[in-house]
């Protein structure tokens, strides 16, 4: 790394030179967007995947017959096309994950690929919630717009976007996020939660 910590490109007669300590030291911290449900995602899905199989195997023993075996197999497929299906709607809100640097972020969602944005491109830093048995859920709402009163209250039916990025409120979150936002996003943040304890 030290021999590459000066470049000199040559394009079209302009020299550019290149500082290769920024680019290997650039920081950069990864969040997901809401790690309790994509635990929970995770093991209910591991669950199906053990239950299925076992609950053929089961079929073929007990069953005899072939024409109820292929029965069984449809009925089994059906219920994996099922959750392949719930897996493709859900996995990009819970598996969402935030990857950010002093210089830009970027979010990757399972099956919707990569968004990469300068801090530059978020203007508001809000506190979402929505009630969950009574109780809110707070989350931390980056977007290049202004979002409603009845939006930020009900933020769980927000489609996770790269213009409308929420994250799961906790100290960790908070304090990753702290580090890394532009000053005026991280005076917006603090005000915003500064009366929520983790």
């Amino acid at each position: 790394v030290r021999r590459l910590q000066m470049f000199i490109l040559h394009s079209k007669n302009i020299y550019y030179h290149i500082d290769f300590r920024m680019v290997f030291n650039m920081k950069k911290i990864t969040i997901y967007a809401n790690k309790s449900l994509l635990s929970l995602f995770a093991f209910a899905f591991l669950g199906i995947s053990a239950f299925f199989p076992a609950m053929l195997g089961y079929f073929i023993i007990v069953f005899p017959k072939t024409s109820d075996k292929i029965l069984c197999g449809v009925f089994i497929l059906v219920f994996w096309v099922i959750a392949f299906a719930m897996s493709y709607v859900f996995l990009p809100k819970a598996g969402a994950k935030i990857i950010i640097s002093k210089e830009q972020i970027e979010l990757k969602r399972p099956f919707k690929g990569s968004d990469f944005h300068p801090w530059s491109f978020y203007t508001n830093c809000d506190k979402g919630y929505y009630l969950y048995y009574g109780m809110p859920s707070y989350y931390i709402v980056l977007s290049n717009f202004k979002l409603r009163t009845d939006e930020l209250s009900h933020i769980n039916r927000m489609e996770m976007s790269d213009r409308c990025i929420r994250i799961k409120y906790n100290k960790k979150n908070y304090d990753a996020l702290m580090k890394m936002l532009p000053p005026k996003l991280a005076v917006s943040l603090e005000n915003q939660f500064k009366d929520i304890k983790a």
